[in-house]
Parts: structure tokens; sequence; C-alpha cells
């Protein structure tokens, strides 16, 4: 019985927490926050070992690279990239990314 009662105040918080965060003013950073997090399985192994997501800032995602020849490489695949992550995330969140050395 006790157990039944716990996770119906868990269902209650959990219809309320979208608006909650909404007031807070923290929903869409906490969307944007999952392009850092889905990183790695949007591009795949051979780029995460080179890559390092590192923030997302007003659309645009931050990403320390190993080298500029992995830099030079991933400008040219950063539409198809975009597509990834944002498919990912299930919305447009990413609008941009820029490629620096760690």
């Amino acid at each position: 019985m006790y157990k039944k009662a716990k996770l119906k105040k868990l269902d209650q918080l959990a219809k309320h927490l979208p608006s909650v965060l909404q007031k807070m003013g923290i929903a869409q950073r906490l969307i944007e926050q999952k392009a850092v997090l889905v990183w790695a399985s949007a591009v795949g192994p051979v780029i995460s070992k080179q890559t390092v997501a590192q923030r997302i800032e007003k659309g645009i995602l931050y990403v320390a690279v190993a080298n500029s020849v992995w830099i030079n490489e991933l400008t040219f695949l950063k539409a198809s990239i975009i597509n990834k992550l944002n498919a990912s995330i299930g919305q447009e969140v990413v609008k941009d990314i820029k490629f620096y050395l760690k």
C-alpha cells in the first residue's frame, strides 16, 4: 500500500515538473543540454574518440577537437551532424557548431 501511495506522488510530480521548469525559466536550457549528452551517440565512436561536446549556448554547440585535421573534416560534416543531433533530441535545438582545439 505504501508503495502505491509513493508512486502516485511521483506520478503527480512528473505531471507538474514541465510547467515548474518552464516557470523557472530552465526548461529550454535542459532541452539544449541534451545536445551535449547525445553528442557521442549521434556522431558515432570514431568521431567521439576525437571530440568532446563541452557546452551549448544560444543554439551554438561548442566542441573540443583533438587536432586541426579533425576540425577541417568536421567542418565539412557540420550540417549532417546538426541534423543528427536535432533528430536525436526531437526538436531543432542546435543551430550551429563551433569546433576548437582541446
